[in-house]
């Protein structure tokens, strides 16, 4: 499990690297205006707390995992659970609708993976944090059914779809 930790702190200093390298485009990303600075600033904070909160969501179930307090389907569901009662109502309409596809992604995997005969469940969460380590789900594609493997690229897709968007908003 700490090798599945790391990775996610390797992926949040990637995407820290990637929002700098952003950042430090030039001036014609930065606004012009005071009042534009000051909204997108405000935007900014908004989306941050939100992809933090998911942030610590993971972290939180994660570690209940690790410590043995949770099975993988229960961490699973708690896990959507939670990313489902974070507040977005004030982040752009794009932002919403890529953090809520994110989740709903999350969500298709759960109800595929209560429903997997081979009972598989631990192979589709390790799938599911390597993909928020900016990993491949390819290491788990033998083991998972094909509903589940389709879940799988859904969230791998719907995480990159999230994370451009919040960087666009200059979430780091």
């Amino acid at each position: 499990m700490s090798r599945m930790f790391n990775g996610i702190i390797l992926g949040c200093l990637i995407m820290l690297a990637i929002a700098m390298l952003g950042v430090l485009g030039g001036p014609s990303s930065a606004p012009q205006t005071a009042e534009a600075f000051s909204t997108r600033s405000n935007t900014t904070q908004i989306c941050q707390a939100v992809i933090d909160r998911l942030g610590v969501v993971q972290q939180i179930v994660g570690d209940e995992v690790a410590s043995g307090k949770l099975k993988p389907l229960a961490a699973l569901d708690e896990c959507v659970a939670q990313e489902r009662r974070i507040d977005n109502s004030k982040c752009p309409e794009d932002f919403r609708i890529a953090e809520m596809r994110f989740v709903s992604a999350e969500d298709s995997l759960l109800r595929h993976a209560k429903m997997d005969p081979g009972n598989r469940t631990d192979l589709a969460l390790a799938a599911v944090f390597d993909i928020v380590a900016h990993k491949s789900r390819f290491n788990y594609a033998n083991w998972v059914s094909d509903e589940m493997k389709q879940d799988l690229d859904d969230i791998q897709s719907a995480r990159r779809d999230l994370i451009q968007i919040a960087l666009n908003y200059g979430v780091k």
